[in-house]
């Protein structure tokens, strides 16, 4: 398990900057603990703050007035972060919530802009980690609006077969997160998952989805085919 200390050397921007510029930052870290489910970012609001995972999950939701919810983004441990009202009076577009009991160290803007504007490298970093933001939303935006729901549900368990680098995996999220993720609902996804078993790409049982022909799914995710209706 990594320290604290190795996990703010290892992260984006903050591995740029001098030991003693990171000594710093850690004496001005403030540390804060979550249940899982609790909110820690209110869509709407100010807040100035960046925030490095140390431990759970963290996801950031898009919710719209009817109540529907798209899941944009995950924050793992070691990963970082940025809080739009570092750089001015600007809302967070999402709510961050906590799906696991979660640890985050928060740094406010006027003691974190102090450090990094000080090293030009760590600066630089921080430009393209907000730039890569800034493609990442342009993509999700992309497959939200021309992807159809069964090539995103495809990726979705594409990229988990990969991470996992198994045939199998366990059900660790449920229809209703796997909806958030891809931008639909429970019972679609119910439905694609028992269409793709039907197409023989997977199998599904009670706790876990086993790849049958990685393949198709892989086609299937990239819009090379297109499930027919039956």
């Amino acid at each position: 398990m990594r320290t604290i200390e190795e996990l703010v050397s290892g992260a984006p921007v903050f591995s740029k900057l001098t030991p003693a510029q990171r000594k710093q930052l850690l004496e001005l870290t403030v540390e804060r603990n979550y249940r899982k489910g609790e909110i820690i970012i209110l869509q709407g609001t100010v807040w100035p703050y960046a925030m490095l995972v140390i431990r759970g999950l963290i996801r950031a939701n898009k919710e719209s007035p009817e109540g529907r919810c798209l899941s944009l983004r995950s924050f793992v441990i070691g990963s970082v972060f940025w809080g739009h009202g570092l750089f001015g009076e600007y809302c967070t577009p999402a709510t961050l919530v906590a799906y696991k009991p979660t640890t985050i160290l928060r740094w406010a803007a006027k003691d974190l802009l102090s450090i990094i504007t000080e090293n030009n490298e760590a600066l630089w970093d921080l430009c393209l980690q907000l730039s890569q933001r800034m493609m990442e939303a342009s993509q999700t935006i992309t497959d939200i609006a021309f992807s159809p729901v069964a090539s995103r549900l495809a990726r979705l368990l594409v990229d988990q077969f990969e991470a996992e680098r198994q045939t199998h995996i366990e059900r660790k999220m449920t229809l209703e997160e796997m909806a958030t993720t891809i931008g639909s609902t429970r019972e679609v996804v119910c439905r694609l998952l028992y269409r793709f078993s039907d197409k023989n790409m997977i199998q599904v049982d009670r706790s876990r989805f086993i790849l049958v022909d990685r393949e198709e799914l892989n086609k299937l995710a990239e819009g090379e085919i297109v499930l027919t209706k039956e």
